[in-house]
């Protein structure tokens, strides 16, 4: 076998397992809206690193329609987030 040297790098970036658990701790709550609401208003998450999780339709920006999308998928404190939410 020989030895080959690469010059690129394959990096996969992806959102919380649980859609609108921004802080993936399992749970979609007030914790997870905090987030949300700091980031309300960033009409380019690219330049917000921390916002980008916050896009929740993923259309660049953070405005009402992330929140409704949020609100329809709360479950609370420690009751678990729904995977397949939003549909």
């Amino acid at each position: 076998m020989g030895v080959s040297d690469s010059d690129s790098v394959l990096v996969t970036v992806s959102g919380p397992a649980i859609p609108c658990d921004l802080d993936s701790d399992g749970d979609v709550d007030l914790d997870d809206f905090a987030l949300l609401q700091s980031c309300l208003g960033v009409s380019n998450v690219s330049q917000h690193p921390v916002c980008w999780v916050a896009d929740l339709n993923d259309n660049g920006s953070i405005a009402i329609d992330d929140v409704a999308l949020f609100v329809g998928c709360m479950t609370g404190p420690g009751i678990p987030g729904d995977a397949d939410c939003p549909q």
